[in-house]
């Protein structure tokens, strides 16, 4: 069978990128979002399910932690096990993406499909950190898989999967819409009763918690009004940057977008009117100055396409100087080459065929550029391509000129020079964190070397010049740090912690 062909490829890849990143710093310490995730997970398990009812509204998607929480309680806190696990879940991943395509234009592309994604080299590099991006990723899959089934439980089925994607990936609910869309349109409208009682199951619950918790009808979460304006402020280059700078995790960011909402309301805020808030300051910037708006728009769109993957705690090419398992697997950038030849190629019968990783597709760019952009938003973007790239590679005797061209053109999209995009930015960010870590650690002068480094490759850099300062300090070389912290608050006169 080539199924358990590919699930054995994809397992070993990622497997081995696990092992070959296992003894370097980011990989041994949590950190950034990761961090915050076990914290939370380790809540939850200690907490029992009695306090699933109790905190406040969730600021993030909760599945993933939750999910953490039951992987801990049963396979105990070790990260090399649960990355391992992890991988198990990538696999899977890459396998279901290879039936489904099967399902839809045939074996040929199917086995294409499957084994593109299984040595995807960002899919690989993804599956091994402790982010969503494995469940992201297995959900779309799964998504994918069900749609392909025609029958009442296919529908259930199908709105529980995209109902559980939703509670990891926030965005996931335009996809929602979307998917409502195309079962009343091909199923017919008694069909989306089936498909609405499969979302009712999964978020309902969920609602229900934010009610008792919070107090307040959040189907989800309430982060969507500070991503809105993270993606959007004055200046903005298409990619994430923290409301604070250098306090850019998950809790940080929640407790950073409340207290500022409510200095600015000047009064007590429930986490609607946080959202609210911050919602309210994006799209007032983009009043204010509508062909700037337009301008971040365009840019994150291109962004959005473009081959590089956009570093946020972690980053893929220094992780790639470790794991030559992400040295052998195609990028985005051929990916994306491979769907434009597919599309190109595609009968009008095929194109109908592949109208739900279409949309999949096109929910998620389109949900990249209102936000942000990052690699691991992107995943679920690159597993829709999968399919119309497998179909390219089975078409490979009957490729003309029209699949070349189209090809041509997403090549050249996705090499379109952006500042958001230069490889250094995410090298520096990912030297700073490894240093961060060095300095809890106790070893300041090696992350001073990292913190020299990442100046050095982006200047303008405050997370690396601030890095420099601390370093110094913890050395005991206060005079040495005054020009590093200088520079640092020349950079975000703001953060009071240089001050």
């Amino acid at each position: 069978m080539p199924w358990i062909a590919i699930f054995a490829l994809a397992f070993a890849l990622r497997a081995l990128n696990v092992w070959l990143l296992a003894d370097t710093p980011l990989a041994r310490t949590p950190h950034g979002d990761g961090r915050v995730y076990l914290e939370w997970a380790d809540a939850i398990r200690d907490g029992g399910f009695a306090g699933l009812w109790s905190g406040e509204v969730f600021y993030q998607a909760p599945l993933y932690p939750h999910l953490l929480a039951v992987f801990r309680s049963l396979f105990g806190e070790s990260l090399f096990a649960l990355r391992i696990a992890q991988a198990l879940v990538g696999a899977l991943t890459a396998t279901l993406i290879g039936l489904a395509t099967s399902r839809m234009v045939g074996r040929r592309a199917g086995i294409a499909a499957g084994v593109l994604i299984a040595i995807y080299a960002p899919s690989i590099w993804l599956d091994g950190l402790v982010q969503k991006s494995a469940l992201v990723g297995f959900l779309c899959a799964s998504t994918l898989t069900v749609s392909t089934v025609d029958s009442q439980r296919g529908r259930i089925a199908l709105g529980v999967a995209v109902g559980l994607l939703t509670l990891t990936r926030g965005e996931a609910r335009l996809f929602a819409i979307a998917l409502a869309a195309w079962v009343f349109t091909t199923r017919g409208g008694r069909a989306l009763v089936p498909y609405a009682a499969g979302l009712a199951l999964t978020l309902a619950p969920v609602l229900a918690r934010n009610v008792v918790a919070g107090g307040e009808w959040i189907l989800t979460t309430s982060q969507s009004g500070p991503n809105l304006y993270i993606g959007n402020a004055p200046g903005s280059l298409g990619t994430y940057a923290p409301l604070v700078p250098g306090r850019g995790d998950a809790r940080s960011e929640a407790e950073d977008a409340r207290r500022l909402a409510e200095a600015a309301e000047t009064r007590t805020l429930t986490a609607r009117e946080v959202s609210s808030h911050w919602r309210g300051r994006a799209v007032e910037t983009m009043r204010g100055d509508p062909n700037a708006a337009l301008g971040r728009f365009a840019r994150k769109g291109i962004l959005a396409l473009n081959a590089a993957e956009l570093a946020d705690t972690d980053d893929f090419t220094r992780a790639a100087e470790s794991s030559f398992a992400l040295r052998i697997g195609p990028g985005f950038g051929i990916l994306l080459a491979l769907a434009a030849a597919g599309a190109a190629l595609a009968t009008s019968d095929e194109r109908r065929r592949l109208s739900v990783p279409a949309l999949l597709a096109a929910t998620q760019w389109l949900a990249l550029v209102a936000f942000f952009v990052f690699a691991r938003y992107r995943l679920p973007l690159a597993l829709a391509l999968a399919p119309f790239a497998g179909l390219s590679l089975a078409s490979l005797p009957r490729v003309r000129g029209r699949a070349l061209a189209a090809a041509a053109v997403a090549l050249a999209i996705a090499h379109v020079p952006l500042e958001a995009a230069r490889p250094e930015r995410g090298r520096a960010a990912a030297l700073v964190n490894e240093g961060v870590l060095l300095v809890d650690d106790d070893r300041p002068s090696e992350a001073e070397v990292l913190a020299t480094q990442a100046v050095e490759l982006v200047p303008g850099f405050f997370d690396a010049h601030r890095l420099q300062g601390l370093a110094r300090l913890e050395q005991e070389r206060p005079r040495d740090a005054i020009a590093p912290l200088e520079r640092a608050h020349a950079l975000s006169p703001d953060d009071w912690q240089v001050r």
